[in-house]
């Protein structure tokens, strides 16, 4: 195995990268790099309703995992209203912290 090819606990870059390359997401870049997560995740996500059921859960399962599965699911399923949240962080301008 060479670098790259895992993730820093030891789990095979490759098996996620090749389950959502399938589904038409891709981890890496065209320079091979790993692309930004954020990205990465928006991509499955606008996706993930064209899924059926099996795709979502085999998808879930390679990506997050026998412990991680339930949350990969709810965070997909889920995945307009995760935006919206994100966008709201995001556009916050500190007004609740002002006294």
């Amino acid at each position: 195995m060479t670098l790259g090819e895992t993730l820093e606990d030891g789990v095979d870059l490759n098996k996620y990268s090749e389950a959502l390359k399938k589904v038409g997401v891709n981890v890496l870049d065209a320079k091979g790099e790993m692309r930004d997560m954020d990205v990465i995740l928006n991509e499955l996500g606008e996706k993930w309703d064209g899924f059926g059921k099996t795709t979502q859960t085999a998808i879930a399962q390679t990506v997050g995992g026998i412990r991680q599965y339930n949350q990969m699911m709810s965070l997909m399923d889920n995945w307009d209203s995760v935006k919206n949240n994100i966008k709201i962080a995001t556009e916050a301008t500190g007004e609740l912290t002002k006294q």
